[in-house]
């Protein structure tokens, strides 16, 4: 699925993120990035929504190959320190525009958000204020989205703000796998049988 947001008004950029309990941390070098292997592996653990291509190996070949600007958001719990999600994003600009992206493209077949489950609402909220307030950008590109969360994300972009456009025909590969490689071996067997 593919969904574009586009700001119908100039934000104002000074504006505080209250009433939460978590903040977020801006990570933008791949040295940081690596000292954050654990914690990453942690929340993709917890996130049923992840895939490969949101793995922390696979996100770091990624950002060492890309030619795009590139951040991650961390949410960060206040009181523990424990980071609960992350969000990678890419920029691109030019004369006329300048968009935002999920990181991960133009290679990622799937992209999306990393979230601990128990903290989804207040970190997508997070996010999306984080995005709306303090980043500076016309068009939000969100591509071959696959992730049950891009619709609680998208609930925090008011109407009279922004103006979501989804394109729920775009292809998405999608294949089942077995649970486990004995079940994927009899299941091969069984069917290679007349």
């Amino acid at each position: 699925m593919t969904i574009i947001v586009r700001r119908v008004f100039e934000p104002k950029h000074d504006k505080q993120l209250i009433g939460t309990t978590m903040q977020i941390e801006v990570i933008s070098t791949i040295e940081k990035f690596k000292t954050l292997k654990e914690d990453w592996m942690q929340v993709y653990r917890e996130d049923s929504d992840s895939t490969v291509q949101r793995s922390w190996g696979w996100m770091k070949g990624w950002i060492e190959c890309t030619d795009l600007d590139w951040c991650i958001l961390g949410a960060i719990n206040k009181e523990s320190g424990e980071y609960l999600g992350f969000f990678v994003l890419s920029r691109k600009e030019n004369k006329r525009k300048c968009s935002l992206e999920l990181g991960g493209r133009p290679w990622a077949a799937r992209s999306g958000i990393l979230c601990h489950p128990d903290y989804k609402k207040e970190i997508l909220k997070l996010f999306a204020d984080y995005i709306q307030k303090k980043t500076v950008w016309d068009v939000f590109n969100l591509r071959d989205v696959w992730d049950g969360k891009i619709d609680i994300f998208l609930r925090e972009f008011s109407v009279l703000k922004y103006k979501v456009i989804r394109d729920m025909d775009t292809p998405c590969p999608r294949i089942e796998l077995a649970r486990d490689w004995k079940s994927y071996t009899q299941d091969q067997l069984q069917r290679s049988r007349y």
